[in-house]
């Protein structure tokens, strides 16, 4: 079976899949990250928690993220789709590590 590639839609030329591949791990990493640092922010007034030790907001709503782990999860399913579509071997790695 023929590896499949990026085609340049103006001159239909094939793009290098390692360096796709690169930038998409790069991609990925800086959302984790971001997934990883983000603030909370409350359910009620969407204020952004500030003290570390408050187990509720000043307005007695919960904490809870502002991205969700569903919409991370469907962020590395596409990933895998693409890793996985594409052959891409060490982006299938990484992404086997967090979906674990």
């Amino acid at each position: 079976m023929e590896k499949k590639t990026w085609l340049c839609p103006n001159c239909n030329c094939n793009y290098d899949n390692m360096i796709i591949e690169h930038s998409l791990i790069d991609t990925l990493g800086r959302k984790v990250m971001a997934y990883t640092l983000q603030d909370l922010q409350c359910e009620k007034c969407s204020e952004i928690k500030m003290e570390n030790l408050n187990a509720y907001c000043s307005c007695a709503g919960n904490y809870t993220t502002v991205m969700h782990k569903n919409d991370m999860m469907s962020y590395l399913k596409i990933f895998q789709a693409i890793a996985n579509y594409y052959d891409m071997t060490l982006l299938k790695q990484i992404l086997q590590q967090y979906l674990d």
